[in-house]
C-alpha cells in the first residue's frame, strides 16, 4: 500500500502523471534557464570585477600623479626660495664685503700706467667711509708699481660738502677739462677703471682744487 493521492485509480494516475511529467520538464527548463543566467551573470561579473579594478587603478595612478606633482611643485618652490635666499645673501655679502682691487686689476692698472711715470698723483677717501681706506692702500700700490709721482700726504682722508663723492672718482684740473687739456695718463687711466668694471665708461670729473697737470684719485662711499 502506498500513501500517493489517486494511486489506486487509473484516471487519477494519468492525471498525475501528467501533472509531474510536465512538472519535470518545467523543473529541466527552469534547471537549463538559471544555469545560463547563472553563467552570464558570472561573466558579467568578471567583466565588471575587472572594470572596477582597471577604475581603481585608473584613480590610484592618478592620485600618484597628482602627488608627484605636488611634490615636485613643492621641491621647485623650495629650490626658488633657496636660490632667492642665496641671492640675498650674496647680494648682502657683497654689500658688506670691503672694496678691494682684485690682483689681476692692479696688474691691469700698473701695465696701462706704466707708460706715464712720473705722472703726479693723490690719494684721497671719504671720511668715515668704512672701506676707503683699504681701497686707496690698494690705488698707491698700483700707482707706486707704475712709477707714478705719489703726493706727500696720500692717502688723505677727506671731508667733502654734498654732494658726498661715491665710487671712483679720478678727477683733473676743473680748467685742464675746460681747455680739452686732460693728460693723456688721465685718459689711460679712466679708460682702464671703465675697462675693468670700476666705473662707468666714458666718465671723468674735474676740480678747481686739483692743480694743473695733476690726477686726484678719489675714493667716495660704497655706490647705493
Amino acid at each position: 500500500m502506498t500513501l500517493y493521492p489517486g494511486w489506486d485509480s487509473l484516471d487519477s494516475v494519468k492525471t498525475w502523471h501528467t501533472v509531474f511529467e510536465i512538472s519535470g520538464i518545467v523543473i529541466l527548463a527552469l534547471l537549463v534557464g538559471a544555469e545560463i543566467l547563472a553563467f552570464q551573470y558570472g561573466h558579467r561579473k568578471d567583466e565588471l570585477t575587472a572594470i572596477a579594478e582597471s577604475n581603481a587603478e585608473t584613480q590610484r595612478q592618478a592620485d600618484a600623479d597628482a602627488a608627484e606633482t605636488r611634490r615636485k611643485s613643492e621641491v621647485n618652490s623650495l629650490q626658488s626660495q633657496l636660490a632667492e635666499a642665496g641671492k640675498k645673501v650674496a647680494d648682502l655679502q657683497a654689500k658688506t664685503a670691503h672694496r678691494r682691487l682684485k690682483p689681476e686689476q692692479k696688474t691691469a692698472l700698473v701695465e696701462a700706467l706704466s707708460r706715464f711715470r712720473g705722472q703726479k698723483v693723490s690719494v684721497a677717501f671719504v671720511w668715515g667711509s668704512d672701506d676707503g681706506s683699504n681701497l686707496a692702500d690698494d690705488f698707491m700700490e698700483v700707482f707706486h708699481d707704475a712709477g707714478w709721482d705719489i703726493k706727500p700726504g696720500s692717502p688723505n682722508q677727506t671731508t667733502y660738502g654734498s654732494p658726498v663723492p661715491t665710487g671712483l672718482e679720478p678727477s683733473i684740473n676743473q680748467t685742464d677739462a675746460e681747455a680739452k687739456r686732460a693728460p693723456m695718463s688721465f685718459i689711460a687711466l679712466i679708460e682702464t677703471l671703465s675697462a675693468l668694471g670700476l666705473m662707468p665708461p666714458h666718465k671723468a670729473f674735474a676740480n678747481p682744487e686739483v692743480p694743473s697737470g695733476e690726477i686726484e684719485m678719489r675714493i667716495g662711499n660704497r655706490p647705493g
